[in-house]
């Protein structure tokens, strides 16, 4: 219950990197020393901005930023988390223990046992052509997007909800225009990437790769940097399904 002024920023920041990189690895093992340094002394700022000003509450908030994606409290899908967040009726560490709980609760149901769910989820988007022409445009082409999604991932686009699903597309849209995305393929890429790692997944220290390869030659022609996006998103599902058992193949 130390609270965090308590303790020299350095330190606190080597302590907390320890731990994640500890008790994350999987999550963790993508992003160096420095990035891990940014995610966790971004998390110390955005924790204390809620009130979180222990270590045991703001670990907490970090924690979350990894499972759930480091802009989860702005995320359209999460309006649960914005919700118990600013319930500033609660003392601090009620409201981070409550949504915290409620956090992993979330991720039973859209996890699976053993990650299942996800794991089939990502055997889906191997297989799917994200280069392939749309033909549709408009609200149709929404339609069709959001349509994907659910075949992408059913469990998770159902217990989002339409109302979410539609407010991240409206979020994934303006994100994929602000890096120079205006076409179908680009946008229905981003989309899919901020509904699997979070909305802000191009500002993720844990994601680094995809802020990259965005900013990468943005004066080449759009479909060559939506390949190039594709090309190193489908490396992290690889990376992300190794070792996978291979029932799990001959189910999906």
């Amino acid at each position: 219950m130390e609270t965090l002024q308590d303790l020299p920023r350095r330190n606190l920041e080597d302590r907390l990197v320890r731990h994640f990189s500890q008790f994350y690895p999987r999550e963790c093992n993508s992003a160096d020393p420095n990035e891990m340094r940014r995610l966790v002394g971004t998390g110390l700022q955005r924790a204390a901005n809620y009130g979180f000003l222990t270590i045991d509450t703001a670990a907490r908030y970090i924690n979350l930023m990894i499972i759930l994606g480091w802009a989860f409290d702005s995320d359209p899908q999460l309006g649960w988390a914005r919700a118990k967040l600013t319930d500033y009726a609660q003392p601090p560490l009620e409201r981070i223990r409550a949504l915290f709980q409620t956090a992993l609760d979330y991720l039973g149901e859209v996890a699976g046992e053993k990650s299942g769910k996800i794991v089939r989820a990502m055997i889906r988007i191997r297989r799917h052509d994200f280069l392939a022409p749309w033909t549709s445009t408009g609200e149709e082409f929404s339609a069709e997007l959001i349509a994907l999604l659910a075949r992408l991932y059913p469990e998770k686009a159902a217990i989002q909800g339409d109302e979410a699903n539609r407010m991240l597309l409206l979020r994934a849209s303006y994100d994929a225009t602000r890096h120079g995305f205006t076409g179908p393929n680009g946008i229905a890429v981003v989309t899919c990437l901020e509904f699997m790692l979070g909305a802000g997944f191009d500002t993720d220290p844990l994601y680094w790769w995809a802020g990259a390869t965005l900013r990468a030659s943005k004066n080449d022609p759009e479909q060559e940097r939506v390949a190039r996006l594709v090309e190193r998103s489908l490396k992290h599902v690889e990376a992300s399904l190794k070792g996978l058992d291979e029932s799990d193949e001959r189910e999906e």
